[in-house]
């Protein structure tokens, strides 16, 4: 038999992020945050800047809401740093989604979350009719759906880490270096 290395998938290295997913993912969180921050500062330019978020909510709210946009930055990192989903980091990741669910959906529900004048500004701004709402019930369904995503794929992710390290820990043998991707130690195919 010749020696030949895992698939990826056959050895569970789907919990493990590269490099380039840290990179993204970080940058996209970094510009939902500048995002938000400037939604909650509110817009200047009326007619061509789209107020969504509302900029008279109270201060604790969108702290809170960055905060978590920022704690998420943190476990992205952390990820990235060891390697892998550790439970620890997972159980961090789930709290905050869990966290940053309710919280939005609790605002939305409320109808602070977005700008009273929403469908004023869309109408203006397209020429149509103001006399609807935003629809706050199907977009609190989608942000559930999310962060139930998010928390079962990074548990699903930590399991198998600590599943595939326990099964055959010389399986895995990492680099020094945590900008490297995993490497596989040779193993015998099945015959």
């Amino acid at each position: 038999m010749t020696p030949s290395k895992p698939s990826p998938s056959s050895t569970g290295a789907d919990w493990q992020i590269g490099l380039p997913g840290t990179i993204a993912w970080v940058v996209c969180l970094l510009a939902a945050t500048a995002l938000v921050l400037w939604q909650f500062g509110g817009v200047t330019q009326d007619g061509i800047q789209i107020q969504v978020l509302n900029p008279d909510l109270a201060t604790i709210w969108p702290v809170m809401i960055v905060a978590l946009l920022i704690v998420d930055i943190v476990i992205t990192v952390a990820v990235w740093l060891s390697r892998r989903w550790t439970p620890v980091l997972a159980g961090i990741n789930v709290l905050t989604t869990i966290v940053g669910a309710i919280l939005i959906v609790a605002l939305l529900m409320r109808d602070v979350l977005l700008a009273p004048d929403l469908p004023q500004q869309l109408a203006g701004i397209l020429d149509g009719n103001t006399d609807w709402r935003v629809p706050t019930e199907p977009l609190a369904v989608i942000i559930i759906f999310i962060a139930v995503w998010n928390s079962i794929d990074c548990i699903r992710k930590a399991r198998r880490s600590v599943s595939i390290r326990a099964v055959d820990p010389h399986l895995l043998r990492q680099s020094s270096s945590p900008n490297t991707t995993l490497e596989y130690d040779d193993v015998d195919s099945p015959a």
